[in-house]
């Protein structure tokens, strides 16, 4: 972990490959450690082609659900990609987390809570002060292991939706 602004930030290597789900809420300590279990387990059998890949499965802030798949040594793909957005619909239907919702922003409050909202959401409270180009979010879309999870959101893509 760096920590930047009092938070934490998750380190990946740099030649995985990511996939970020976040959810609508935080997990509860025991959805923490059971979504937890579900992740080892589905990652410890996850294969490509009949090989099994070298991947990881963290839980992040206690709201996002990050896979890792090391393309240094093999890539995911096509049915192995699918094996995972099935498995975490299960997650997703089970806990009511709401994990395939593009559509929702994160960033951290002045109390380096996360706060979710929407696009209408994240527009008003920028027009209206309430965040700015120096707030914290958290980049979903990142998809490589040296990509910064966490950042100012004059340095994100989120800039383009305000």
């Amino acid at each position: 972990m760096v920590i930047t602004n009092n938070i934490e930030k998750p380190v990946f290597s740099p030649t995985s490959k990511l996939w970020i789900y976040g959810a609508n809420r935080n997990f509860s300590t025991l959805e923490n450690e059971e979504i937890q279990n579900h992740l080892n387990e589905f990652v410890s059998k996850w294969m490509c082609h009949g090989a099994a890949l070298v991947a990881n499965a963290t839980i992040v802030f206690n709201r996002f659900i990050v896979l890792e798949v090391d393309e240094a040594v093999n890539t995911a793909s096509g049915c192995s990609i699918d094996s995972s957005v099935k498995f975490l619909h299960e997650i997703d239907q089970k806990y009511a987390l709401d994990l395939m919702n593009r559509m929702r922003f994160y960033y951290f409050d002045e109390n380096n809570k996360i706060e979710s909202v929407d696009r209408t959401t994240l527009k008003n409270q920028y027009s209206n002060n309430h965040i700015n180009t120096e707030t914290l979010i958290f980049d979903t879309l990142v998809q490589k292991g040296d990509g910064e999870l966490v950042k100012k959101l004059g340095d994100s893509w989120l800039t383009k939706m305000i």
